[in-house]
C-alpha cells in the first residue's frame, strides 16, 4: 500500500487522503458576441452573433493512479455557438412585416455523473484506503475502478432551427388582420460509449469487449395563429369588438435509438460493429386546430358583455371522434369608471359562465 500513497504507511496507521481533489482543476470559460442593427424607414433589421466555450472544473487529466500511457477519456466541455436576425418590413402604412430567426449549436461532453452509482465521483467520494491494491489505486468498494469510470464517454450534440414570420394588416380603420406562423425544429443526438476493454484495470466485468449506445431525437414544432379583429363604435355609449381566428399545432417527434455490445477490438465503436445489436424506434404526431369567434358589446367603458365560442379538433381524439365546443360567455362591471363613482378607489366585479356549466363571480378593491 505505501508505494500507491508516496510514503511509508505503518502498520494501523489511519490512513485519509482526498480522491476528490485530484479529479478536478481549475475550469475557465469564455464568450465573444457580436450585433449589427439598423435600416431604413421602410426596413429594421437587427443580428445577432455569439461563441461561447466552456471546460469546467472537471478534469483528472494529471491524476496520479492511471497505468503508463493511458488518459482520462472523460471530459467536461460545453461550446455554443448562436446566430439569430429580425427583419421589419413596412410596406405601407397599413402593413407591416416581421421576420425572426434564429440557429444554435451546442456541443456538450461530460463524465457520468449526479446521484449515481457509478460515477466516477461516486466511486472517489466511497473509496477506501484499506482496499487500494494494484489495479484500484484508490480503493473503489465496487462496480468499478475510478480509473475505469473515467473510460466513459457521454457526449450530446443539438442543432435547432426556429423561425417566425409575423404579419399585421390593417385594411380600414375598424378592421385589422394579423397572423403569425413559427417553426422550430430540434435534432439531437446523444452517445453513451464504453470503448473496447475499457476496464484497464481488470476489476469490472461488465462489456469488457465495450458498450455504445445512441440515441437520435428529431422534433418539429409548427404553430399558426390568425385572428381578426372588428372595432366599431355603435353609439356614443356603445362599442362592438368582434374578433374571429383559428389557430393550429403540428408537434412531431421521430426517436431512433441503437445499443451496441461486444466490439471486435479497438477502433471499432459503431454499433453496427458490435456482435450484440438492439434498436428501437418512436413516432409521434400530434395535429390540433382550433376555430374561435368573440363578441364584446362596451358600455360606457365600465360594462362589458362577451360572448363567444371555441371549436376545437385534435388527432388524439381519433377518427370516429367528432370536434368538442366550448361556449363563453361573461359581464364585466367597474364601478369605478362609472360617471356616479365617488373616489373610493377603483373596484372590479366579473361573472363569467364556461363552458361546463360554472359561474365565477369576483371582485377586487385597490
Amino acid at each position: 500500500m505505501s508505494k500507491y500513497f508516496g510514503r511509508q504507511i505503518r502498520p494501523y496507521e489511519l490512513v485519509r487522503t482526498n480522491f476528490m481533489h485530484e479529479m478536478f482543476e481549475t475550469g475557465y470559460h469564455q464568450a465573444y458576441s457580436a450585433s449589427v442593427s439598423g435600416g431604413t424607414p421602410g426596413v429594421t433589421y437587427f443580428v445577432n452573433l455569439r461563441w461561447s466555450d466552456e471546460d469546467g472544473p472537471f478534469g483528472a487529466k494529471d491524476g496520479r493512479w492511471y497505468p503508463p500511457g493511458v488518459r482520462t477519456r472523460s471530459a467536461d466541455i460545453n461550446r455554443l455557438a448562436q446566430a439569430s436576425a429580425t427583419v421589419n418590413i413596412f410596406p405601407s402604412d397599413k402593413l407591416r412585416l416581421g421576420i425572426s430567426t434564429g440557429l444554435t449549436r451546442r456541443h456538450y461532453e461530460t463524465p457520468n455523473n449526479n446521484n449515481n452509482i457509478y460515477a466516477a465521483f461516486t466511486l472517489a467520494q466511497f473509496s477506501k484506503p484499506e482496499l487500494v491494491r494494484y489495479n484500484n489505486q484508490t480503493g473503489s468498494p465496487a462496480f468499478m475502478t475510478v480509473n475505469e469510470g473515467l473510460q466513459q464517454t457521454y457526449t450530446q450534440d443539438v442543432d435547432r432551427f426556429f423561425g417566425s414570420l409575423n404579419l399585421n394588416y390593417r385594411p380600414s380603420r375598424p378592421l385589422m388582420v394579423d397572423a403569425t406562423f413559427g417553426i422550430d425544429v430540434v435534432n439531437q443526438l446523444s452517445r453513451e460509449v464504453f470503448p473496447f476493454r475499457w476496464n484497464i484495470d481488470n476489476f469490472s466485468g461488465y462489456n469488457p469487449e465495450g458498450v455504445r449506445r445512441i440515441d437520435d431525437l428529431n422534433a418539429l414544432d409548427i404553430t399558426a395563429d390568425i385572428k381578426a379583429t372588428h372595432r366599431v363604435q355603435l353609439s356614443s355609449s356603445l362599442e362592438s369588438t368582434f374578433i374571429l381566428g383559428t389557430q393550429g399545432f403540428i408537434t412531431r417527434r421521430i426517436d431512433e435509438s441503437a445499443e451496441g455490445r461486444r466490439f471486435p477490438g479497438p477502433g471499432i465503436d459503431v454499433t453496427g460493429g458490435a456482435a450484440e445489436q438492439e434498436v428501437f424506434e418512436s413516432y409521434l404526431e400530434v395535429v390540433n386546430l382550433g376555430i374561435f369567434a368573440q363578441e364584446q358589446i362596451g358600455f360606457n367603458d365600465y360594462l362589458f358583455l362577451t360572448v363567444g365560442g371555441r371549436l376545437d379538433a385534435n388527432s388524439a381524439f381519433g377518427s370516429e371522434f367528432d370536434a368538442v365546443f366550448y361556449p363563453k360567455a361573461s359581464l364585466s362591471f367597474i364601478p369605478s369608471d362609472a360617471p356616479f363613482w365617488r373616489p373610493l378607489g377603483p373596484i372590479f366585479v366579473t361573472a363569467a359562465a364556461g363552458g361546463r356549466g360554472t359561474v365565477r363571480i369576483a371582485a377586487r378593491c385597490l
